[in-house]
């Protein structure tokens, strides 16, 4: 089938030369020079990895890369004793309105973009897992997965 493209292509470039050059004949290597031009062009799915755009952001568990990967966190080494939320809030938006669904703690996620939140001062990241889609604070995601400490919420 390539060859045949191929050859479809150089009858379509002796086509245009033909008509464009006012009959001048263009050389073998020019021909292959065009033709190789035409080949080298980038794909809609090329020009898309080449201009798809990587953030590090940094937060108190770290620094994530986004898009990305990491794992819900919901453990809180703050509170006395310390205490993990075992099913974390996925949210709507930002600032956080609807519930959209939960995660369990220690779940691998995909970070799909993040956003600062002046209204909190922090971060918050969009995230999915399977089914589950939305927004959670950046206190709730960690690069690494823990076990949960203290008690269990």
């Amino acid at each position: 089938m390539k060859k045949f493209q191929k050859f479809l292509l150089l009858l379509l470039l002796a086509g245009s030369i033909a008509i464009s050059g006012c009959g001048q004949q263009q050389s073998g290597k020019q021909q292959e020079a065009q033709t190789s031009q035409v080949e080298e062009e980038p794909t809609a799915k090329q020009e898309e990895v080449q201009t798809s755009q990587t953030e590090t952001v940094t937060t108190s568990k770290g620094n994530f890369v986004v898009p990305g990967t990491a794992y819900m966190d919901g453990r809180d080494l703050q509170a006395s004793p310390p205490l993990t939320v075992m099913n974390i809030n996925v949210w709507e938006g930002v600032p956080r309105q609807n519930r959209v669904c939960s995660l369990q703690h220690g779940t691998k996620v995909e970070l799909l973009e993040a956003q600062f939140y002046s209204g909190e001062q922090r971060y918050y990241f969009r995230v999915q897992s399977g089914y589950c889609e939305g927004w959670v604070p950046e206190s709730f995601v960690s690069n690494k997965r823990h076990r949960a400490v203290g008690d269990r919420f």
